[in-house]
């Protein structure tokens, strides 16, 4: 279907939903990605200077401190989750929009042929009407001729001694 909507064609719309939604799902997963890499180095950080030989009280700073940032990260991963769903319900919504304004493209030009079809019977019947009326006209100035021919003769017939 090659209809125009915006100057866009419905392949181009299509195209240009699908490419929203997968940039925004590639730069959604880049996050969690960068995110889940930083838990896990912070995770193994917190292993090893909870293992590690140093000041107690040091390592369980910097433990309470990186749980704190991987809460925050927790938090962020949250966010960045909802951000795709959000945008997830967004492409349902353009698509659902799409398919409306497909089905009303639809409709109007369904409408259009239909009209087309009645302006193209109006078209003949005009046509066929002029026909019978220009044979009418011709018919009738046969007859007045006929008429004109017969007055003749009958005037000549009743002249004649």
């Amino acid at each position: 279907m090659t209809m125009r909507l915006n100057g866009m064609t419905d392949e181009e719309i299509d195209q240009s939903i699908r490419n929203a939604y997968h940039e925004k799902q590639v730069l959604v997963k880049r996050e969690i990605d960068e995110t889940t890499a930083k838990c896990n180095v912070l995770k193994i950080e917190i292993q090893q200077l909870c293992a590690a030989p140093s000041d107690l009280d040091e390592a369980e700073t910097v433990c309470y401190a990186l749980q704190s940032d991987i809460m925050v990260f927790t938090v962020k991963i949250a966010e960045l989750d909802n951000s795709a769903e959000q945008a997830s319900i967004q492409l349902q919504d353009k698509t659902e929009e799409q398919r409306q304004l497909l089905a009303n493209i639809a409709r109007h030009r369904d409408r259009n042929v239909e009209l087309q079809h009645r302006i193209d019977n109006q078209v003949i019947k005009r046509d066929q009407a002029e026909r019978m009326a220009a044979e009418q006209e011709g018919l009738t100035r046969m007859i007045e001729e006929l008429r004109v021919r017969n007055d003749a003769e009958a005037d000549a017939f009743f002249a004649a001694p």
